[in-house]
Formats: structure tokens, C-alpha cells, sequence
């Protein structure tokens, strides 16, 4: 099960299971009402203390399928997380993607919501143009 929900222009995702193709559904139609009417999602906090997985093969094809269909709209993404793996998601974001992303520790909420919520630099209106 995953629970998406926004606080202001800020989305919170806590997955409490192996993602599911149900669970990307719901990611999915979350972020794309939100976009309906705005030009961005200003952050994404996932918040688990370790990584759950996939339940399948097609939940992780769903799942890169949103990423490649939304990255361009979201400017900011904080993984909040004690798993091993956030550092390789991390860089990949960084710099394969797109996105900026930083990494917190579990404990580190509050400091993880609160850089999603800095103002706007000007690094982040500027995009390689395959992105």
C-alpha cells in the first residue's frame, strides 16, 4: 500500500509494502490532478525507513514509465530514508534524470520538508534540453 497525499505544494509518499502497479495508479493519478492545475510539483518527500521493493516486474515498468512521464514537472525530491539505496537513487536523479534530489537520514523529516520548501533558485529554471 502507498499513501500519497499533498501538504501545500509538497507531496508525501509513504510506501508501506512492496510498490504495486495499483500503488503507481495512485501515485499517478495524485500527481497528474495536481498538475491539472498547476505548472509543478515543488517537492516530493518519500518517506521510508527502508526501501520496500516491487511486488513485480510491471510495477517496476509502471513506475519508471512516471518517472519518465513527470520528472520535467517536479523540481525537487527528498528520499527519507535509512536504506542503503538512497544514495544510488540519489546520484541517479541527480544526474541522469534531472531531478535535483537530497537525500535525509529516517529521523531527518522536518530538515528533508523544509529544503523541498526553499525558494526557487535559479538552477532550477535551467534544464539540459533532453530533460
Amino acid at each position: 500500500m502507498l499513501t500519497v497525499q499533498f501538504d501545500g505544494d509538497v507531496r508525501g509518499v509513504r510506501p508501506e509494502g512492496p510498490i504495486t502497479r495499483e500503488d503507481v495508479a495512485t501515485l499517478t493519478r495524485a500527481a497528474d490532478e495536481y498538475l491539472a492545475g498547476h505548472p509543478k510539483i515543488t517537492g516530493v518527500m518519500v518517506e521510508t525507513r527502508t526501501f520496500p521493493g516491487f511486488a513485480s516486474v510491471g510495477a517496476f515498468a509502471d513506475y519508471a514509465r512516471f518517472i519518465a512521464d513527470h520528472h520535467a514537472r517536479v523540481r525537487r525530491v527528498a528520499p527519507v530514508t535509512d536504506s542503503a539505496l538512497a544514495p544510488i537513487a540519489e546520484f541517479m536523479a541527480n544526474h541522469v534524470v534531472g531531478v535535483e534530489m537530497r537525500h535525509y537520514a529516517f529521523a531527518e523529516g522536518a530538515a528533508a520538508l523544509a529544503w523541498l520548501r526553499l525558494p526557487a533558485t535559479r538552477r532550477d529554471n535551467l534544464r539540459a534540453p533532453w530533460v
